[in-house]
């Protein structure tokens, strides 16, 4: 699906300048982009420095992490370019255990079941109906990768189900899921359940191809990708890609074929999730895609509960949410953004970029105008589809910024970047309202899987809000009009991610980053003087006189945090220019990198004018 994006000109996947030089680093086994998320505690704690840390949003991962390869649609380069400029870490932004979350810590070696010793926790059927209950009202009503009342059926069952039968497999994975969710497992330990689960990955589950094969593996990838396991998880998932494609899920059953309508409903209904999580997950890391749209004829599935057939044997759209409705919208999003990325993120070049971005645009309005009224944030709703609706709007939402980030860079003339900008703006500055406003209105639906959207989707439209900042002042050379609007705009988003790091361990990292972002945006828009360290930053750079501190932090690559970064003043002339419009940018969901080719080759003087 973006293999063909490389037609000349700047490759989207291919590592900055500053991935190559560690790439020159023989001395590291992350130059060939290893990596080991190996889940035994040991290798968990040579990476729960908050600093450090693998995250499965691929936007606060460090280098040293052994993240793997992530191209420049990721983030992976954002926390080491902003580690220099953050203060110390503090308690709230490192994983902690406290007696509520503490889960039992396995000896186990992955390599079997975890000990009979804690046979009783794995087995106590009042907590796992608990997790069982968190994963289908908080997950599958998002993504229905199983029919509940098959599913419960079966585990009514499972005692008589074969040990070798690889349902339990997606048993153990439901479980690990819904005790995230639930928020009941501990942030630095693995969980029992997904190592029961990893347990019974045998080599012989390969040797069959079954739609509950794909479905296991589908829970456990995006699992391991929201517990900060993002690679393992993305090894798993096109595992359940390969599987998917054996038994052709991406092809519609033939007319002659004797499935009724509820088992191609099932079939449709997993093509789409798989489709949805494929195409973000690589985009997000900026890895190609094993998925072309050219290669599946497969429909939509019906806004339908399962087993809901008619006399006459069909199955009918209803007029109110089912646990459909997301992976529907979500999925003609999906295909919009995959035409995005191609055909104008990825570009080299673009001549006719305002025929591009208006048709773009509108095809994004086309798509939220024939959402269906539940869909509509006005129409009242049942409480559990509150949430997943708005993750769809908070999705779209982070679409348009990156539409209008490629339109920005693929023109020439300032003031036409700085109109496109400003609309690129106001969709962030929107974005964070929205965010902000439903965490503050609906706290009781701020549970572990959506506070981890809202931190992700926050800080994305943060970095976009603060990178137009940056380039409104480059532009106009005087202290923006709008100081009070900015300043609202900046502290919605640090009030919003502070308030959720009780709900996502990511939250105290974001929290960090978010809080300097708005410190940028409070200078760039005249609300407050540079401080001390600022003024000598912009004055003094290049100048024999800059600190011996502050020359070998120069020095550093991106993989060399300092070891106290509050130390290290922040000189805006480096800050700015590298920083913001080259850096910054790799968090974005599809890529933000890209977006700013161009926009780094101003000086000082040019942002700050007299200053």
């Amino acid at each position: 699906m973006y293999s063909n994006h490389a037609n000349g000109g700047e490759n989207p996947q291919q590592p900055t300048h500053k991935a190559h030089a560690a790439d020159d680093n023989t001395g590291d086994g992350n130059a060939d982009y290893e990596w080991n998320e190996a889940s035994d505690h040991e290798a968990r704690e040579q990476s729960s420095d908050s600093d450090h840390a693998r995250d499965g949003m691929a936007a606060l991962t460090s280098r040293n992490a052994g993240s793997g390869y992530l191209g420049t649609s990721s983030g992976h380069e954002l926390l080491q370019s902003v580690s220099s400029f953050l203060p110390p870490a503090t308690g709230a932004g490192r994983r902690s255990k406290s007696a509520a979350q503490e889960t039992p810590n396995s000896n186990a070696s992955g390599h079997g079941l975890p000990p009979s010793s804690y046979a009783s926790s794995l087995s106590a059927s009042s907590i796992q109906e608990v997790l069982i209950s968190a994963y289908f009202s908080r997950y599958n009503s998002s993504y229905p990768i199983l029919n509940e009342k098959s599913f419960r059926d079966q585990c009514a069952s499972r005692k008589s189900l074969p040990r070798s039968s690889s349902w339990h497999i997606t048993y153990y994975a439901v479980l690990a899921m819904g005790e995230w969710l639930s928020g009941s497992g501990a942030d630095d330990s693995p969980s029992l359940y997904y190592e029961a689960a990893r347990s019974l990955l045998k080599p012989e589950v390969l040797e069959s191809g079954s739609i509950n094969n794909v479905q296991a593996f589908l829970i456990l990838g995006n699992y391991l990708q929201k517990t900060d396991r993002p690679n393992t998880g993305y090894n798993y998932l096109g595992i359940a890609l390969r599987l998917a494609m054996g038994i052709g899920l991406h092809r519609e059953l033939p007319g002659t074929s004797t499935a009724g309508p509820s088992k191609r409903h099932r079939r449709r209904i997993l093509f789409w999730v798989l489709y949805c999580f494929d195409s973000w997950f690589n985009i997000t890391t900026g890895r190609p895609s094993l998925l072309s749209d050219a290669t599946f004829d497969v429909r939509m599935p019906h806004n339908a509960e399962e087993g809901s057939v008619d006399e006459a044997g069909r199955m009918s759209d209803a007029a109110a949410p089912t646990t459909c409705s997301v992976i529907i919208a979500l999925a003609r999003l999906t295909k919009i953004a995959n035409k995005v990325y191609n055909e104008l993120i990825c570009a080299g070049s673009c001549p006719d970029v305002d025929h591009q971005t208006v048709v773009m645009e509108h095809m994004i309005q086309k798509w939220q105008a024939a959402l269906p009224a539940y869909m509509t944030m006005t129409h009242h709703v049942p409480s559990w589809f509150i949430g997943p609706r708005q993750t769809v709007y908070w999705k779209s939402a982070n679409l348009r910024i990156l539409l209008l980030l490629s339109s920005q860079r693929h023109r020439t003339d300032d003031f036409e970047k700085l109109a496109v900008g400003s609309r690129c703006q106001s969709v962030a500055a929107s974005s964070i309202n929205d965010i902000a406003t439903f965490c503050d209105q609906y706290p009781d639906h701020l549970h572990s899987g959506l506070a981890w959207y809202a931190v992700y989707f926050t800080l994305q439209a943060m970095l976009s809000f603060t990178s137009q900042c940056v380039y409104r002042r480059r532009i106009d050379q005087q202290p923006g009009a709008d100081a009070q609007y900015y300043e609202h705009t900046a502290s919605q988003a640090v009030n919003c991610i502070e308030a959720l790091q009780a709900k996502n361990a990511a939250a105290g990292r974001a929290y960090r980053i978010v809080h300097r972002l708005r410190d940028v945006v409070r200078q760039t828009s005249g609300a407050i003087p540079l401080d001390a360290s600022l003024q000598a930053g912009v004055n003094g750079y290049g100048a024999q006189g800059a600190t011996d501190d502050h020359a070998v932090q120069q020095n550093l690559g991106p993989q060399d945090p300092p070891t106290d970064p509050g130390s290290i003043p922040l000189d805006f002339h480096q800050a700015i220019p590298n920083l913001v419009l080259a850096e910054w940018g790799n968090a974005a969901d599809l890529s933000l990198l890209p977006f700013f080719t161009g926009m780094d080759d101003f000086e000082a003087g040019d942002l700050y004018g007299a200053v």
